[in-house]
């Protein structure tokens, strides 16, 4: 299934994410079958993410989410919802610091 998600950010500009989420889901089972930790690919993504939209980015994950729950796109949920977990620390803070 191919997922494409349209969110408006702040009323001048669209966010398109565009690709499969099967695919990435695909990509994340096998680094784990090869041993390979996907902390580090979803932290970094969040990462982006934050630094792109800031505080709201989680906002936007979470729309993100719903919209995949509603194309039954369950591997792209899971990676989403990891995304958000690591957002969701922005709320409070001024940022992801990774080390």
């Amino acid at each position: 299934m191919k997922s494409e998600i349209c969110l408006n950010i702040n009323k001048s500009k669209l966010c398109q994410i565009n690709g499969s989420g099967t695919e990435i889901g695909i990509i994340i089972r096998q680094m784990e079958l090869l041993g390979i930790n996907p902390a580090p690919f979803i932290k970094t993504a969040a990462q982006d993410l934050f630094n792109q939209y800031g505080h709201n980015a989680f906002g936007y994950s979470q729309e993100i989410i719903q919209a995949l729950n509603a194309q039954g796109d369950k591997q792209a949920v899971k990676i989403w919802s990891k995304i958000a977990k690591y957002l969701s620390g922005c709320n409070a803070s001024e940022g992801l610091i990774f080390h």
